[in-house]
């Protein structure tokens, strides 16, 4: 009788895999099942997490809420959002977490090939990374950089000047985070230079 099941579907489903005698076949099985499913639910999350934050962002709704007392700052809600957790930390968690997704795709053996119109994007530039340079990958995941473009420039990776606009207003903080964002640390502490001459 043919059940339609796989035989890693039916060692998943066949009880908990602790009861289960690590190292046996069911036990191999259930643990991939495993690591499939937490991978699945670890990109998902994070896309989902990312949209929303582009959503917060494009609203700026640390500026509406709460109401009788906003945030004021995008820093200041993460705080809130991330129990505790700095910007900066947020941005290395999210360059970790796409590293960790490159360096999946390099163990797996699928395909990292680069091609040159990708440009700097952070999946052109993990996957780069990860195909030439696995000890700067490794060094990611281990949170050594919060940008990939700061990765890439330590690996040796030449970098086109992507084309910016920063929208001048009279929301400085906003200002302030997409010149941040667009520059080096040198390169802003040189602009502070300009700006205090």
């Amino acid at each position: 009788m043919t059940t339609g099941y796989n035989e890693q579907e039916l060692a998943s489903m066949s009880g908990p895999r602790p009861l289960k005698e690590p190292g046996s076949v069911e036990w191999c099985w259930q643990t991939v099942s495993a690591l499939q499913h937490m991978w699945q639910s670890l990109r998902l999350n994070y896309e989902h997490y990312i949209t929303l934050l582009n959503e917060a962002e494009a609203e700026a709704i640390w500026e509406k809420i709460p109401p009788d007392n906003p945030y004021g700052s995008k820093a200041a809600m993460l705080k809130q959002v991330e129990v505790g957790e700095s910007q900066d930390a947020h941005k290395r968690m999210r360059i970790q977490t796409l590293a960790a997704q490159a360096k999946a795709l390099q163990q797996t053996g699928r395909p990292a090939a680069v091609q040159k119109s990708a440009g700097n994007s952070n999946v052109y530039l993990l996957r780069r990374i990860a195909r030439d340079h696995p000890d700067t990958l490794q060094r990611i995941v281990d949170g050594e950089f919060d940008s990939a473009r700061a990765a890439a420039r330590e690996a040796g990776i030449a970098l086109a000047q992507p084309k910016k606009t920063v929208v001048l207003s009279d929301n400085v903080e906003r200002v302030a985070d997409a010149i941040k964002g667009y520059y080096t640390s040198e390169q802003v502490k040189q602009i502070v230079g300009r700006l205090n001459s």
